[in-house]
């Protein structure tokens, strides 16, 4: 199971872009409500003067979050910043790689051992 898991985790690095690990949904959630509340600034400084954009939604993160579902080859990056933060979550997934070439044959020999142990005292 964790081998499955090591391997899904690894892929999504390999093609992840984005700046965090935050779902699309909760960054557009969360970006909605900031400008919501800079649409309510806005209005109190201008005193009842009305915005051409109150809600400040120019689809820029829906825009950006529909970009990220769409398939796409390991090196096809829309600007600079994809590529940068690319290459960093590679190096995640290569850690994770790292970490578990090393630690999951360890884990299966102590198992087994403790399983042969338990077996020959029987």
């Amino acid at each position: 199971a964790y081998c499955v898991l090591e391997g899904v985790l690894v892929s999504f690095f390999f093609y992840q872009t984005a700046r965090d690990l935050v779902p699309a949904y909760l960054q557009s959630v969360f970006n909605s409500v900031a400008r919501m509340r800079q649409s309510r600034r806005e209005r109190r400084k201008r005193q009842g003067k009305a915005a051409g954009n109150p809600h400040g939604l120019d689809g820029s993160d829906l825009n950006a979050s529909a970009r990220s579902l769409q398939p796409r080859d390991a090196d096809d990056f829309q600007t600079e910043e994809d590529i940068d933060n690319n290459k960093r979550w590679k190096l995640w997934g290569e850690h994770i790689d790292d970490f578990s070439r090393v630690v999951i044959p360890v884990i299966y020999v102590i198992v087994l051992s403790v399983l042969f142990a338990l077996q020959s005292l029987d």
